[in-house]
């Protein structure tokens, strides 16, 4: 049952409603702003920033209702039950942000290191190219043709064997050339990004992400045309992909 007391006397307090409008209103300028950002990293800081603050009244009025019933008001209408909410939720949003989500794929049993040296040689001579530090290849065990690369901490690239099977050498490696291409601007970690903002933020519905993936996709495309010198060989790896997944 909900506690009336602890309800009322939570928006009654200027203090906590104070703290509570004060995150709503940077969430929403948050918002705004990563609308208007166009710069990958960025924008998903902004995304970030926006999900915590947004967030964060909801922990607020939970913590500190659990914090009255177990040590009584005196600490809890004070200040440091904010503080302290608002380093755990800061904590908890870099926890699912920047480590969960890696720690999960480097721990899967469907994953495993890539031991080809000929494409590890490839990708890290496309890398420093870039000046960028040597993405790791790791093999997904699935026959789906699937590829997608991970950004935060280390950069990793994932390809599965169905697209390792199903692919021609040159094929394979303009797919390669596609997800260092996103690496380069830095545009999976921004994939991440939106996928927690549709999850958990209700101001999703007033920003169209299909047009930022559509976006990293064009960019990441003419990376691997312009390392290969033509786009014949993305076309077929494109092309093979869609003719698997209608048949199969």
């Amino acid at each position: 049952m909900v506690c009336q007391e602890c309800v009322f006397g939570f928006f009654y307090d200027p203090v906590k409603m104070g703290i509570s409008v004060a995150s709503l209103a940077l969430s929403v300028l948050f918002f705004v702003l990563m609308r208007r950002q166009a710069e990958p990293r960025r924008k998903a800081l902004l995304i970030y920033a926006h999900l915590f603050t947004l967030i964060f009244p909801v922990v607020f009025y939970i913590f500190t209702n659990s914090c009255i019933r177990i040590s009584g008001a005196g600490f809890c209408n004070s200040l440091k039950p904010a503080l302290t909410i608002f380093l755990v939720t800061l904590l908890a949003s870099v926890i699912m942000g920047y480590l969960l989500t890696p720690l999960m794929l480097r721990i899967s049993p469907r994953t495993s290191r890539v031991t080809n040296h000929r494409l590890e040689g490839f990708v890290e001579a496309e890398s420093s190219k870039l000046g960028m530090r040597k993405p790791s290849l790791h093999l997904i065990d699935t026959a789906k043709p699937i590829a997608f690369c991970v950004s935060i901490f280390r950069p990793r690239i994932y390809v599965s064997i169905g697209m390792a099977d199903l692919l021609s050498k040159k094929e394979l490696e303009a797919v390669l050339l596609h997800e260092v291409g996103h690496l380069k601007h830095h545009s999976s970690w921004l994939k991440f990004s939106t996928y927690l903002h549709r999850l958990a933020s209700p101001f999703s519905v007033f920003t169209d992400f299909n047009s930022v993936f559509r976006q990293a996709e064009r960019e990441a495309d003419a990376f691997a045309v312009a390392g290969q010198g033509t786009a014949k060989h993305l076309l077929g790896a494109k092309r093979k992909v869609e003719e698997f997944e209608r048949c199969c």
